[in-house]
């Protein structure tokens, strides 16, 4: 495992800031209405009254952030499969940096996104909303992205949202855990659903269990880099960015919005953190060599 160089800056570390170079008198970033991705990301396009969100930029409190040259991360990852996996946070971040997906010479790169929201096997509502819980096999991982596993040179693996869904979690055939399952017999996972619980707990839990992971994992895999990018605290600081309502096209026509609407505040506007989140990808990349 390679860690980052002690004088690397802590990207996790800074403030947003405004910045009018994007999103108003330059411009936004990139042309989000143009690009090939999801509409649901389109939050220009679906008619988001608010134009702040596209101003903001991070700034590390300890070094700069360059915004990313995609001809320079082309070169950085020349002749590199790079696979983003997980849940659709992932495939969020993979739209917002490429809206292509196959680079021919004299890149020869490919980005492939694979969708795997527990990382491991797992059946119900992730796959099919009609589905009331989550079945989920700790001790099976998910095709295909395990089989592919050994032609990827970079993966960018992105958890954390599914799993405060209603579970039933199996190990070796027997249930050990389930969330917000009363009608089981079992003992609910208590450090993740303490009703009195702060706001933040959960995530300080999931956020413990990456970075022990990460140690576990540099201990047995010698020759592979690892490393955490902890978007929690930044991303928390930008509910400005989600799509809200406007998932869809003129959400409600500008009229009331009703009380159960659909509300995503999960994945984020493009332009916006998603971009923050591939120009540190970018330096960590060049950091780890």
């Amino acid at each position: 495992m390679a860690m980052a160089a002690a004088d690397q800056c802590d990207y996790r570390d800074g403030k947003w800031v405004w910045d009018d170079e994007h999103g108003g008198g330059g411009g936004t970033r990139y042309d989000s209405e143009n690009c090939d991705m999801k509409m649901t990301y389109k939050c220009v396009v679906n008619g988001k009254p608010d134009g702040g969100y596209l101003h903001w930029r991070w700034q590390p409190a300890g070094c700069n952030l360059s915004t990313l040259d995609p001809a320079a991360f082309l070169r950085l990852v020349r002749g590199k499969r790079l696979a983003f996996v997980a849940d659709s946070s992932a495939h969020n971040q993979a739209e917002a940096l490429f809206w292509r997906w196959a680079f021919p010479a004299p890149h020869d790169v490919n980005i492939s996104t694979y969708w795997s929201p527990f990382l491991v096997r797992s059946e119900g509502h992730s796959k099919d909303y009609g589905m009331a819980h989550e079945v989920v096999i700790l001790d099976a991982l998910t095709e295909p992205w395990t089989a592919d596993l050994d032609a990827m040179d970079m993966m960018v693996i992105s958890a954390g949202h599914k799993f405060p869904h209603n579970a039933i979690y199996y190990d070796d055939g027997e249930i050990v855990g389930v969330y917000n399952r009363p009608d089981l017999n079992r003992t609910e996972m208590s450090v993740v659903t303490a009703r009195e619980a702060k706001v933040g707990d959960t995530e300080a839990v999931l956020r413990k269990a990456v970075l022990d992971e990460l140690t576990v994992a540099a201990a047995r895999r010698q020759g592979l880099w690892f490393e955490v990018l902890d978007v929690t605290r930044l991303a928390a600081m930008r509910p400005d960015e989600h799509p809200g309502i406007y998932i869809f096209k003129h959400a409600y026509a500008g009229g009331p919005v009703p009380e159960m609407a659909p509300n995503d505040c999960l994945h984020w506007c493009t332009p916006g953190p998603v971009d923050m989140f591939n120009d540190t990808l970018m330096q960590m990349i060049a950091a780890g060599g």
